[in-house]
């Protein structure tokens, strides 16, 4: 995954999301909300490269919740191209580690990224037409 780092924040795409709650026992464990176990499932697209280094970022006022996706503090629009993500062999709701070709298969559109993280890790930004 490629993020785009800002600072000490990481930002991606954003995607939406549709949660599916599991409440059950496990072992005598009640494993009732908020300390069940969850499904995660993408509404959204979620095939995008980063396409170029053009990015406007816009700060804004510091919100209630800071790192809220619906007022963020932080917003950064980046030009993009849809590439073949594709998935996992033998699992067809879970997104392959690399894409299986960095090719554009879109135009170019302007999205808005959104905060993903802290910076716990080191990001790498390639170009994604490469391949």
């Amino acid at each position: 995954m490629v993020c785009l780092k800002y600072g000490p924040l990481l930002f991606s795409v954003a995607i939406e999301e549709k949660w599916i709650m599991h409440e059950y026992e496990s072992k005598g464990i009640l494993r009732k909300f908020p300390y069940c176990d969850y499904e995660i499932y993408p509404m959204s697209e979620f095939n995008y490269a980063f396409f170029g280094a053009n990015f406007d970022i816009r700060e804004n006022e510091i919100p209630e919740l800071p790192f809220s996706s619906e007022k963020p503090a932080i917003e950064i629009f980046a030009d993009m191209v849809k590439i073949d993500w594709g998935y996992e062999e033998g699992y067809p709701d879970i997104c392959r580690k690399e894409p299986l070709s960095r090719k554009a298969i879109s135009g170019t559109l302007t999205l808005r990224v959104n905060f993903t993280g802290a910076d716990a890790f080191t990001v790498y930004l390639s170009s994604p037409l490469k391949g």
